[in-house]
């Protein structure tokens, strides 16, 4: 990004995030999306600035309509996001994912917030965490409006919006379709869980077919680039008067015996395993000197042992 003093110009008026030409593409298309949508899933390739996208979104929003704007983010980037918007001049509240799932978060704070841009939204892929119900809450609260009165908006930005289930997606959109299963009849999807529930069926029998399905709607609510498309449409892309360049990847073989790496180290674990007294699950035979042993008892126990010992020795394999 450059200065806030920068005097860039954009549609918008004064601009102080500078993007190279593909980044400003997605923008429009971003723009297009929460126009009609009230939410967006940017999820470009890692590498691309999906960071510098929402950035360029919040600016929009929080700058130049004078929108109430809250980040979600790891607590990793809390830093990156206030250093960020602080040199664009950007106001938004930044908000630790990690803190919206404790008794102590402030709800009532950011209740009336207008836009919500989540960073690695894919950390709330499961609607059953205390996190994802806490921002689901956020985003409901007011009637799921904000302080202008209308909608509240929603940007997530994930280059890995599915990591084991295609339901990781319906997750995610449900934070901006405020739950309404109809949110996308205009797109012809008129229930956007059943949908799901097809596309699920439709991976676990044909594979692609579902890929396919979920085209429509990925094109309707997503921003999506690779770097091979990158390097292929905007072959002269730059940023800041200077090229874009991205890293050309090597790979290289490198073969090594697995039993001479670990040689040994199996036959010590076991060796340790085996040493193990787990003296809760074997009380009889750490009974003092002198006082009965019950030798059934005993020899519960020791089976008892025998069972947990070979619970850890699974673990290795």
């Amino acid at each position: 990004a450059a200065g806030a003093d920068a005097g860039i110009r954009d549609e918008f008026g004064r601009t102080a995030v500078e993007l190279a030409e593909f980044q400003e593409d997605a923008v429009k298309k971003a723009r297009r999306i929460l126009s009609r949508y009230d939410g967006v899933l940017v999820a470009d390739s890692v590498g691309l600035g999906k960071t510098w996208i929402g950035k360029k979104l919040l600016e929009d929003l929080a700058y130049h309509q004078r929108l109430k704007a809250v980040v979600v983010c790891p607590a990793s980037l809390r830093e990156m996001w206030r250093r960020e918007l602080a040199e664009a001049t950007i106001p938004a509240q930044i908000v630790g994912m990690e803190e919206l799932g404790r008794d102590t978060f402030d709800f009532e704070r950011h209740a009336d917030a207008d836009v919500i841009l989540v960073d690695e939204s894919h950390n709330f892929r499961n609607p059953s965490t205390n996190r994802y119900l806490a921002l689901d809450q956020l985003v409901q609260m007011r009637g799921g409006r904000g302080r202008d009165g209308r909608r509240k908006k929603m940007i997530l930005l994930s280059a890995t919006p599915i990591n084991n289930d295609l339901y990781d997606l319906l997750s995610q959109l449900r934070l901006f379709t405020q739950s309404e299963p109809d949110y996308f009849r205009d797109a012809g999807i008129g229930d956007l869980n059943a949908y799901f529930r097809k596309a699920r069926q439709l991976a676990r029998t044909e594979g692609a077919a579902a890929g396919t399905l979920l085209f429509n709607l990925l094109e309707e609510v997503a921003v999506r680039n690779t770097r091979p498309y990158i390097r292929t449409a905007y072959p002269n892309a730059t940023i800041n008067g200077k090229a874009v360049h991205f890293p050309q990847r090597r790979l290289r073989t490198f073969e090594y015996s697995l039993g001479q790496t670990y040689a040994g180290l199996y036959d010590e674990i076991v060796r340790d395993i085996d040493r193990l007294t787990l003296a809760p699950y074997n009380l009889e035979k750490h009974k003092k000197a002198g006082v009965k042993v019950d030798e059934f008892e005993q020899g519960r126990e020791a089976g008892l042992v025998g069972i947990f010992k070979t619970s850890f020795l699974k673990r290795l394999r």
